[in-house]
């Protein structure tokens, strides 16, 4: 029964492709398709794929009330996506900075490196490094392994930015995209690697300005 919820997002999904593809609207490149694709991996591709061990561990009640949810934050997302609301908001909001100080890149790239390596267990294995061990506010603090990627990101949008030669900036950033993706994927963390390759493919295209190619695509 819960899983029918998950067959809903599915669907739902299969529907917004279909009709923009059927209307001649698909582009490949608008980002609801990042997101859905995020979404699809953890709401449909994990949540079957794991669902007798979340059942077992979880209970039916409160897995298929996880997949109601995301069924309905979804429904909800695409409503408010194509509803024509980010139009009327859109003027209001400050545009994005053009640049911005490297300076200041420089001083948070790192420490949000390390904080996603202590994160991800890769820089400290300790005794107490088990959660039962752990107090609440030191498993809050290693619950942001995706700070990495965001440096990541920042590292890359510095030095891809259209106008600015700092090569070095953007190879950093694609070394440490790249060792993110690594650390998730040996992890056996399929949507953290994922997310991790379209995300930076992301920071460089829109820093660039430009749209990737079919091929990159």
């Amino acid at each position: 029964m819960e899983l029918n919820y998950v067959f809903g997002t599915a669907a739902i999904m299969l529907g917004v492709f279909t009709i923009q593809v059927v209307t001649r609207r698909f582009d490949p490149f608008a980002p609801i398709w990042l997101f859905l694709v995020g979404y699809l991996q953890v709401y449909v591709v994990q949540a079957i794929s794991y669902h007798d061990w979340a059942v077992n561990v979880r209970g039916e009640e409160l897995v298929g009330l996880a997949n109601q949810r995301a069924l309905w934050s979804l429904v909800l997302f695409v409503f408010v996506y194509y509803s024509g609301l980010g139009r009327l908001f859109a003027p209001l909001l400050p545009r994005p900075p053009a640049r911005w100080s490297t300076s200041t890149i420089n001083l948070i790239s790192p420490a949000f490196i390390i904080w996603g390596l202590v994160c991800s267990g890769v820089l400290l294995r300790s005794e107490d490094s088990s959660a039962a061990d752990l107090s609440p506010e030191a498993a809050l603090l290693r619950s942001f392994p995706f700070l990495m990627l965001v440096a990541a990101n920042l590292l890359i949008v510095t030095g891809a930015s259209a106008g600015s030669n700092r090569p070095t900036y953007l190879w950093m950033g694609v070394a440490v995209a790249a060792a993110y993706v690594f650390i998730w994927m040996f992890n056996g963390k399929r949507s953290h690697s994922l997310i991790g390759v379209l995300s930076a493919a992301c920071a460089y295209f829109i820093a660039r300005r430009k749209r990737p190619s079919w091929p990159v695509l």
